[in-house]
């Protein structure tokens, strides 16, 4: 029967099938990374049957670059995974070193959490579910063919002799679609950890008439730990308090086992030496003499690239993250570099407590093909081949943040295709996944994307401690989450409601104790009596602040202080952008037909033709966000459909 999964999900991935043999799924997923991992439990979560392919098992939920989870922008995208059902925010509680809030300083628009991992618990713990998760398969190999079937659907073939059929397929290769490595003058075919590089996948999507193109990523070098002069080097603690990603099963309280406040990452920095170094060895540097022709993300620069940029900095930072719980591996965060392995060693002696270190694992680049985002809908479906998807770095974004969002959207719409569902879009006003998504397909993207605070347009609406109260219910709709979930988050709902209540009505009276308190945390006086809620308005003035003011005051989680902080210090503000949201959301609602011919559609610009015909945006919202689109442009699309909506009005055969 169609849609059956051979194999339990425990031992599916062990045996290989004889040659000839098929499998059937609903849905294929090609890659076991955070995107593949991500797609393949969220297709299985809405009931579709899933069969998983990666070439063995390291592959799944590997972190070949530095070990941490999370940051501005990078964050919230964890917490919104969460929120959906996703695994990787537990796997990063379940594996956290250190955490750390970034941001304290500022407000909670760009507040995010950030985690130093073990590598080898995280992967295990996604392994752990992957495994757990009923109607979800796991098979090794390497895809050789990748091919559209007559009936719909698609074929796939492995190295092993291994056949796949399914009705639809999340391509989600990461960086090793034709990747090569290079460090120096040494390159070798393949991506990281000396796995192989997936060949000739990359010409099967050509066949398909998919355009691809060639990006660059880069690691920096793994030193010995017991080589390094801690005592030069400043340590950046985590919090004594542990806090987590997930919005479900993270631990709150007290530093857990297993977690440290310290001894996690430390800081040093680069030194005129070290940029000397760089400088006398760029005709070493396949960055910089020409061999690597893949453009890299311009937000995380190889060391090479800051010395050029920034030749009048004396110094630039750089901090060592430990990988592994009681390993001896730290990562050198700061130091992407393809330069040989020779010249990587002497940069990192020139800098403070790194004189006699020793490398254990060189830096490297590496260049791998892509497909390009803007054959893809914001549903991760290509506009060209019906249920065939893309996520993660294959299609165009950098970190592991941006790929497993990116396996949601696609893992879930590839279940939807299968089932014949209509898609489904995650708008940006309401997540960072929505803008992740719709700026990947939207916009022309020339270079690794990376998703920051700062690309959103209501920043302030999608904070991180809010992520299950934006997104959770939607995600319980679309089968994502168990109803437990839900009514979780509405109980938060109504919690943090009761207490802004108390808080309305309580009264502080301006005493010597009180007014002691305030002192100590730089906040003024007061002069008589006020309410609680208008107390925490002050930038000064804290919830746990008020707690010691007013001991009966409720317990909160972290997160529950901070949205009651955040609605008080903000709620002008806040309230202002759900007014702005309200009001485009007619634009992002208004479906624009999939009929419509941008070429002849008279008073159009030439370049908003070229690129509406390009892009095909599935609303007016998305259509104005189009680079080279003016308010004139739309305002022709919306005469247009508004004829458009009146002639269907009237009918066949009748002029509207």
């Amino acid at each position: 029967m169609r849609g059956q999964v051979s194999g339990t999900p425990a031992t599916a991935g062990g045996g290989v099938r004889p040659a000839g043999t098929a499998d059937l799924a609903d849905v294929i997923v090609i890659g076991g990374g955070h995107a593949g991992s991500e797609a393949a439990l969220a297709a299985a979560r809405i009931g579709a049957t899933v069969i998983l392919v990666t070439m063995s098992p390291a592959n799944i939920a590997s972190m070949p670059c530095n070990p941490a989870i999370g940051g501005p922008g990078k964050g919230h995208l964890v917490r919104e995974v969460d929120a959906m059902g996703g695994a990787i925010g537990a796997a990063a509680d379940a594996a956290a070193v250190q955490i750390r809030l970034l941001n304290t300083s500022k407000g909670p628009a760009v507040q995010a959490l950030r985690a130093i991992t073990d590598k080898a618990v995280y992967a295990a713990a996604v392994r752990r579910r992957l495994e757990a998760q009923d109607g979800l398969a796991i098979r090794y190999g390497q895809v050789v063919r990748l091919a559209g079937e007559a009936g719909g659907g698609y074929a796939v073939e492995l190295d092993t002799g291994e056949s796949l059929s399914g009705r639809a397929v999340v391509v989600a290769t990461g960086v090793y679609m034709e990747a090569a490595t290079v460090v120096g003058e040494q390159w070798r075919e393949g991506g990281p950890g000396e796995e192989p590089s997936s060949r000739g996948l990359s010409a099967a999507l050509s066949d398909l008439g998919l355009a691809t193109g060639r990006f660059k990523t880069g690691t920096s070098p793994r030193v010995d730990r017991c080589s390094v002069d801690f005592a030069a080097l400043r340590p950046e603690p985590g919090l004594a308090v542990r806090l987590g990603f997930s919005h479900f099963t993270a631990p709150r309280g007290a530093v857990g086992e297993g977690q440290v406040a310290g001894d996690a990452c430390w800081q040093t920095h680069t030194t005129e030496a070290t940029h000397a170094i760089v400088m006398a060895n760029l005709h070493r540097s396949p960055l910089f003499c020409g061999e690597i022709t893949g453009r890299g993300p311009r937000h995380c620069p190889s060391i090479e690239d800051k010395v050029m940029r920034f030749r009048d900095r004396p110094r630039h930072p750089v901090y060592l993250e430990l990988e592994r719980q009681g390993g001896r591996d730290l990562y050198v965060l700061g130091m992407s570099t393809s330069l040989p392995a020779d010249v990587q060693l002497a940069m990192l002696r020139t800098m403070p407590g790194l004189e006699r270190v020793d490398i254990t694992t060189p830096g490297y680049a590496i260049e791998y093909d892509f497909i390009k985002p803007g054959q893809l809908f914001p549903t991760l479906e290509t506009k060209r081949e019906q249920g065939l998807f893309f996520a993660g770095q294959v299609c165009g974004t950098s970190g592991y943040e941006e790929a497993a969002a990116l396996g949601l959207v696609a893992g879930t719409n590839a279940a939807r295709r299968a089932a014949g569902k209509e898609p489904a879009v995650w708008p940006r006003a309401e997540s960072y996944i929505g803008v992740l998504a719709d700026d990947l397909t939207t916009k022309d993207v020339t270079e690794p994307y990376r998703v920051m605070t700062a690309r959103a347009e209501h920043r302030l609406h999608l904070r991180h401690t809010n992520a299950d109260l934006r997104l959770t219910a939607w995600a319980c709709r679309l089968g994502l989450v168990p109803a437990e979930c839900e009514r979780h988050v509405a109980e938060r709902r109504l919690r943090i409601a009761s207490v802004r209540k108390v808080l309305k009505e309580a009264t502080v009276r301006a005493t010597e104790g009180v007014n002691a308190k305030l002192r100590s945390a730089g906040a003024s006086e007061l002069r008589s009596s006020s309410k609680a809620y208008s107390l925490l308005r002050r930038p000064e003035v804290s919830y746990q602040l008020l707690q010691e003011i007013i001991p009966e005051l409720p317990t909160l989680t972290f997160d529950d202080q901070h949205e009651v902080g955040a609605e008080a210090k903000y709620g002008g503000y806040i309230r202002q952008q759900e007014r702005q949201i309200a009001k485009h959301r007619r634009l992002a609602g208004t479906p624009l037909p999939a009929s419509i011919d941008y070429l002849a559609m008279a008073g159009l610009s030439a370049v908003a033709r070229s690129r509406l015909k390009e892009v095909r945006p599935l609303t007016l919202g998305q259509a104005a966000r189009v680079e080279g689109v003016s308010p004139a442009d739309l305002a022709v699309i919306e005469a247009y459909l508004h004829r458009y909506g009146a002639r269907q009005k009237a009918g066949p055969g009748r002029d509207a």
